[in-house]
């Protein structure tokens, strides 16, 4: 699995990234959020947001992630850093 995502950890503004499981600290199929080459555990991480697909596979995982209605993906993030 691998999907782009915005996901923002503490002290760090909102950032591109990916949750993917084709990271080699992702053990057993778990993804993990990847921001430049950090991974990230869930509870590294304040929020997420991307496709419902991604949202549905990080809410598995234990990520916190956005609802729908406050969902700003993609058109809000075009300028962000990656």
């Amino acid at each position: 699995m691998d999907y782009p995502i915005v996901a923002t950890v503490p002290g760090q503004p909102p950032r591109r990234a990916r949750l993917t499981t084709e990271h080699p600290m992702s053990r057993h199929g778990i993804p993990l959020v990847v921001i430049g080459n950090k991974a990230y555990d869930p509870d590294e991480v304040l929020w997420l947001d991307g496709t419902p697909e991604a949202l549905e596979e990080a809410a598995k995982a234990g990520f916190s992630v956005l609802p729908p209605e406050w969902s700003r993906w993609p058109e809000a993030y075009d300028a962000l850093e990656e």
